[in-house]
């Protein structure tokens, strides 16, 4: 397995693909090797592995996929990373969660917003009122009424 993963940073994306898929038959068993790669300089490295725990469905990564997410968040190379965590349980992660559905990048926002969305959140009114603080500001500044009633729906939805 340490060789596949080694593997893994291999300038072919096809080659690096089919390993990731090798990879997903070792299970929980790949997932530490795969955490440390989510710290690598590439971003096609850090994509495969999100990738790779994504298909592994393993929950031990979303943690470390929140923590390189606000790492990169400014270099903008967050888009596979938030896909990664759609079907992982980000139950725990309401504020952080709700700051990705307020991405100006489509594809972070549209991956934030089905987890938003499918997923149950542990929040308290705290979290409810930031997030409606947060979305407040972002609308004035955005404009995006569409994002803004659906996003505010579903605080609303919190509150019931």
């Amino acid at each position: 397995m340490k060789k596949l993963i080694l593997q893994l940073s291999s300038e072919r994306w096809d080659v690096a693909l089919n390993i990731s898929s090798e990879l997903v038959h070792y299970g929980e068993q790949a997932v530490p090797e795969l955490l440390i790669l989510l710290d690598d300089n590439k971003s096609q490295v850090r994509d495969l592995a999100a990738l790779t725990l994504r298909d592994i469905n393993s929950n031990l990564a979303v943690h470390k996929l929140f923590e390189v997410i606000k790492k990169r968040k400014k270099e903008g190379s967050i888009s596979t990373l938030v896909y990664a965590l759609e079907l992982l349980d980000c139950r725990d992660y309401f504020l952080d969660v709700f700051n990705l559905c307020l991405s100006s990048k489509a594809d972070v926002s549209m991956s934030a917003m089905e987890i938003f969305f499918t997923q149950g959140f542990i929040v308290n009114d705290d979290n409810i009122a930031k997030a409606s603080e947060l979305l407040e500001e972002w609308y004035l500044v955005k404009k995006d009424v569409e994002r803004y009633g659906h996003l505010k729906d579903r605080l609303n939805d919190f509150l019931e």
